[in-house]
């Protein structure tokens, strides 16, 4: 039920399971490859990506809640 997304070390996506597709609208033929800024909201400042980015390269995981965008353009928290 939860969406999931796997990037690599360069920060592009390399997979995501039906949970986030049925969330976001977007098809994983859509965003794997790319950066997932692609899903987001505006709502989030540079030192919030900052600390996000570092703990996924520090722990290899981040868990939290994120505002971003779905393909059609409604924000939604996730």
């Amino acid at each position: 039920s939860e969406g999931v997304v796997i990037c690599d070390a360069n920060t592009r996506v390399v997979s995501v399971n039906s949970a986030f597709e049925r969330i976001t609208g977007y098809t994983q033929e859509e965003v794997v490859g790319r950066n997932p800024s692609l899903f987001s909201s505006g709502r989030h400042d540079k030192s919030f990506y900052r600390q996000f980015w570092q703990e996924l390269l520090t722990y290899g995981h981040w868990e939290g809640e994120i505002w971003n965008r779905r393909k059609a353009g409604e924000v939604y928290p996730q």
